[in-house]
């Protein structure tokens, strides 16, 4: 995936995304609703301004083992940068980095960013804002990560967009067994 950011006002840029095609020719398509901002991020102290991309993931929290499951809440990060972090052992892509990190220039009028193919992403648990209250829940829940939650996006593939893990609540040493 590749985007590329232009300048639209003091904090903020549209976005299109850049799509090849075997023989190797690209198409530049705007998203319309699609948006980067540059982002403070306070804590640690000095941690870091970025570009990113709004609503590009959601974490979610959902009743789970019950005959219907339902949203119990919802994260608050929304904005993540995209770069090639570590590449995926035995699948085909760049050797090199074509996205090595996030752009931390306020100034910049045109910021790329994207993944490339055979490379991820990843980001701690303890990461600013990427966490779900789970105060005063008691249960088995079912902690989703949805990546492009909006439809933002043009994909070849919308249905694996979502991951989850199973989590019981208030939580317990070992292996969670379907809750």
């Amino acid at each position: 995936m590749y985007l590329l950011g232009q300048r639209l006002g003091d904090r903020t840029m549209t976005v299109r995304q850049r799509i090849y095609t075997t023989s190797g020719t690209h198409q530049d398509l705007a998203l319309d609703r699609a948006r980067f901002d540059f982002w403070t991020i306070p804590v640690p102290p000095g941690k870091g301004r970025f570009w990113k991309l709004r609503d590009g993931l959601r974490f979610e929290l959902w009743t789970a083992g019950g005959p219907i499951d339902r949203l119990v809440k919802v994260g608050r990060k929304t904005r993540f940068c995209m770069r090639d972090l570590r590449q995926v052992p035995g699948r085909p892509g760049p050797r090199t980095r074509r996205f090595p990190a996030c752009n931390q220039s306020p100034d910049k009028q045109v910021v790329r960013m994207g993944i490339s193919v055979g490379w991820y992403e990843s980001y701690p648990a303890f990461y600013y804002e990427q966490y779900v209250d789970i105060s005063g829940l008691v249960g088995c829940y079912s902690l989703r990560h949805v990546a492009d939650p909006l439809g933002q996006i043009f994909e070849s593939d919308e249905s694996n967009n979502t991951s989850q893990t199973r989590v019981l609540l208030p939580p317990r040493r070992g292996r969670i067994r379907g809750c």
